[in-house]
């Protein structure tokens, strides 16, 4: 059983482990639900035992959805400023002595 308590955290009845809510739970408690997202994180909504879905906050949203663009950006502009070849990158790579002996 899941209560929603009033200090803004969802508790299960017996014990204080987080946990998510129901659909209906969601309709139903739906402004102390986005407000539990914004102080304590992200919610899981589930029907039938099974999440189908999660109330992030805004912070929240803009992390999971900024660092991977941020990330291509940074990439783009380190190949836009350091146009190597293969070639000059396997250029050092590779040593210049002769390797072990093999017998066949």
């Amino acid at each position: 059983m899941i209560l929603i308590d009033t200090d803004s955290i969802l508790l299960s009845a017996n014990s204080n482990k987080k946990l998510g809510v129901t659909v209906a739970q969601a309709k139903n408690h739906l402004p102390k639900l986005i407000h539990n997202s914004e102080t304590e994180g992200i919610i899981p909504i589930s029907r039938h035992g099974k999440v189908v879905a999660y109330l992030v906050s805004e912070k929240d949203f803009r992390k999971l959805t900024h660092s991977s663009n941020h990330f291509l950006e940074k990439l783009q502009n380190f190949r836009d400023k350091n146009e190597l070849s293969s070639s000059d990158i396997w250029k050092n790579v590779r040593s210049k002595e002769k390797g072990r002996e093999v017998i066949l």
